[in-house]
C-alpha cells in the first residue's frame, strides 16, 4: 500500500465529532471502534461535549446509545440537552437510545458490562456514550475493578467497531485516575476555573494513539450551539509548518521547505519618518512586536497608523479586538490628522476588523484562523508568512502574553 493509500484508509476510519476545531486538536477526528475519555469538573462541559458527538453522529446515520449512571436520570440529562441546538427530539427512541444503569449497578460492574455490551449487539450501536464514570467506581470495593471495567467493555466493543465515549468528573491530571486511563485510546481533560470574576474553560488532548493531536490548552466556549473549540494560533503554525494542512487533517507530517526571508526586503513601516527611521527602516516582516504602556499612552493610535500604512501599500491587514467596533476605532482617529484616512480605511474591504469574544480565554490566538480565512481562505501559518499586516488589540496583560507566547 502506497502512502497516499494509507493515508485516505486512514482518514476513512475517521469519524468527524461536529464540535467546532475538535477534530483539529485531536489530529482528523475520532477512530471508529476506540475508547474516549472525557474528564473534568464539574460544570467543565463534559456531557455538553460527550452529548453533541453523539447526536452529530445519529444525523450522520449512526446507532446511539447514552447510558446515565448516578450522575443523573436519563430524564433529567434530555431536559437538559434540550436547551441546545444539536439536540433532536426526533431522534430519540431511533437513532438515539437512552438508558440508565441504575438498577444493575448493585449487581457489580461486571453484571452491568454485560448488560451494556448485550444492548450495544441488540441495537448494533455505533457509539456508547457512558456519562458519569467516576460514581460507578465506588461500585465495587475491589482497586483494580474500575480499570478492568473499563479495559474489557472498551476491548469487547471495540471488536463489535463501536466507539466508546466515557465521561467522568475528575481533574485530568489526578493521578489516582491514572490506573483506568491507560485502558483509553484517547483522553480529553477539560478545565474550568476563573478568571477574576470571568469563567474559563479550557481542553486539552491528555492523550492519544494512531493520531498526532495539537498540544497544550486551547479555549473552550460553551453556549446554545454546545461546545466550540478555539486552537491557539502558535500550534496551529508549528502544524502548519511542521506539514502544513494536512498534518492539522491527521494526515503525515513531512516538513516542508520553508523559505528565508531575504534582508533586502522592505521592512514594514508606520508611515512615521523618525520611528521608522530609528527602526532601520521599519519591522522586519513575519515578526512579533509588543506593543507595552499604561492607559493613554498612545498603543491603539500606533497601530492604527501601522495599519494604514499598510493599507496605502496595498497591503493585507487585520485588526483582532476585543473592544473596539469600526465605528470605535474611526472616532478614536478622528481628532488626529489621520482621522479622514481611517475613516475611509474602514468603510473599504481592503481592512479586516473582527471583534473577538473575551471569554474564548486562555486561547484568543485561535481566533485569527477564523478571521484569516473569512478574507481570504489563507490558513493562519500562510498568512503571516506571507507578511500580513496583524494587529493585536488585547483585552488584558493575560491575552496579549497568550497572544505573543511565541
Amino acid at each position: 500500500m502506497s502512502p497516499s493509500d494509507a493515508l485516505v484508509s486512514q482518514r476513512e476510519r475517521l469519524d468527524t465529532t461536529g464540535v467546532l476545531h475538535l477534530d483539529e486538536i485531536m489530529g482528523g477526528g475520532l477512530p471508529r471502534g476506540s475508547l474516549l475519555l472525557v474528564m473534568g469538573l464539574p460544570g467543565s462541559g463534559k456531557t455538553t461535549l460527550a452529548s453533541q458527538i453523539a447526536f452529530t453522529a445519529a444525523r450522520a446515520g449512526k446507532r446511539v446509545v447514552v447510558l446515565t449512571a448516578l450522575s443523573e436520570s436519563t430524564g433529567k440529562l434530555i431536559e437538559h440537552l434540550r436547551a441546545f441546538t444539536f439536540f433532536d427530539q426526533d431522534l430519540i427512541g431511533g437513532p438515539v437510545q437512552f438508558l440508565s444503569l441504575q438498577g444493575v449497578l448493585s449487581q457489580g460492574l461486571q453484571a452491568t458490562s454485560k448488560v451494556i455490551l448485550d444492548e450495544a449487539r441488540r441495537v448494533r450501536a455505533d457509539i456508547i456514550l457512558l456519562d458519569g464514570f467516576r460514581g460507578m467506581r465506588s461500585v465495587d470495593t475491589e482497586p483494580q475493578a474500575a480499570r478492568e471495567f473499563l479495559y474489557e467493555l472498551g476491548t469487547a466493543l471495540s471488536t463489535l467497531q463501536t466507539t466508546t465515549i466515557v465521561t467522568s468528573e475528575t481533574d485530568p491530571r489526578d493521578p489516582t485516575f491514572f490506573p483506568e486511563t491507560t485502558t483509553a485510546d484517547f483522553i480529553l481533560g477539560l478545565h474550568y476555573t476563573l478568571l477574576g470574576v470571568r469563567q474559563v474553560r479550557a481542553i486539552e488532548v491528555v492523550k492519544a494513539r494512531t493520531s498526532a493531536p495539537m498540544p497544550g490548552l486551547h479555549a473552550m466556549v460553551l453556549s446554545q450551539d454546545g461546545a466550540s473549540i478555539f486552537p491557539q494560533l502558535e500550534e496551529r503554525i508549528a502544524l502548519e509548518l511542521l506539514g502544513g494542512e494536512a498534518a492539522m487533517q491527521g494526515g503525515s507530517r513531512e516538513t516542508p521547505e520553508v523559505a528565508i526571508p531575504d534582508p533586502a526586503v522592505a521592512r514594514a513601516t508606520f508611515d512615521l519618518p523618525e520611528l521608522d527611521a530609528m527602526l532601520a527602516g521599519g519591522l522586519p516582516r513575519a515578526t512579533c512586536t509588543l506593543l507595552a504602556g499604561s492607559l493613554g499612552t498612545g498603543k491603539t493610535l500606533l497601530a492604527l497608523n501601522f495599519a494604514l500604512a499598510g493599507i496605502r501599500a496595498s497591503e493585507r491587514v487585520v485588526f483582532l479586538g476585543f473592544r473596539e467596533s469600526r465605528a470605535q476605532l474611526a472616532l478614536a482617529a478622528k481628532a488626529f490628522d489621520i482621522g479622514p484616512d481611517i475613516a475611509r480605511a474602514l468603510r473599504s474591504t481592503s481592512w479586516g476588523i473582527a471583534s473577538l469574544p473575551s471569554s474564548t480565554e486562555p486561547g484568543h490566538s485561535g481566533s485569527l484562523s477564523t478571521a484569516s480565512r473569512s478574507w481570504s481562505g489563507a490558513s493562519c501559518g500562510a498568512a503571516i508568512r506571507s507578511g500580513w499586516r496583524i494587529i493585536w488589540r488585547p483585552c488584558c496583560w493575560q491575552c496579549a502574553r497568550v497572544g505573543s507566547r511565541r
